[in-house]
């Protein structure tokens, strides 16, 4: 809605003219010696978890008969 976007813009400029500035700065003296700011975070975070992952799991399905076939062409003429 136009207020929630107005909300949304009000709050985005009081974080920019407030603690915003001290973050960014922050994170530019981090980053000055890095090729990446995030990769540290990113290798953390991500990388080495060494916990059991959904890429473990091998989800399956079954294909139930249509119930009500009406000759040995059905399936085709339904598609």
């Amino acid at each position: 809605s136009p207020e929630e976007l107005e909300a949304t813009r009000a709050a985005v400029a009081n974080f920019a003219a407030s603690e915003g500035r001290e973050l960014q700065r922050q994170l530019e003296e981090y980053a000055a010696d890095k090729d990446s700011y995030i990769e540290a975070y990113w290798y953390d975070a991500y990388l080495s978890h060494d916990g059991s992952v959904v890429l473990n799991l091998n989800p399956f399905f079954v294909l139930a008969d249509d119930p009500t076939p009406t000759g040995a062409d059905a399936q085709v003429s339904r598609a």
